[in-house]
């Protein structure tokens, strides 16, 4: 989420949670989502994937061109 926070624990029943240090509320599958794709962003460039705006991936290509 926003200020990078974790919870160190949290009941499955809690689906919405106020971060202690920030004070925003976020929903937790919502919060989920946005880390797992974090996460997978982050490994993909570690490969020297290049990810765009759309999550779409491409190989990253230099080319050199004759003059």
């Amino acid at each position: 989420h926003c200020c990078g926070y974790k919870m160190l624990e949290m009941p499955l029943r809690k689906r919405l949670w106020q971060c202690p240090f920030c004070r925003v509320e976020h929903d937790r599958d919502i919060n989920a989502a946005l880390n797992i794709e974090r996460k997978g962003i982050t490994e993909l460039q570690a490969a020297g994937l290049v990810v765009s705006a759309h999550g779409g991936q491409r190989k990253s290509v230099i080319k050199t061109v004759a003059a």
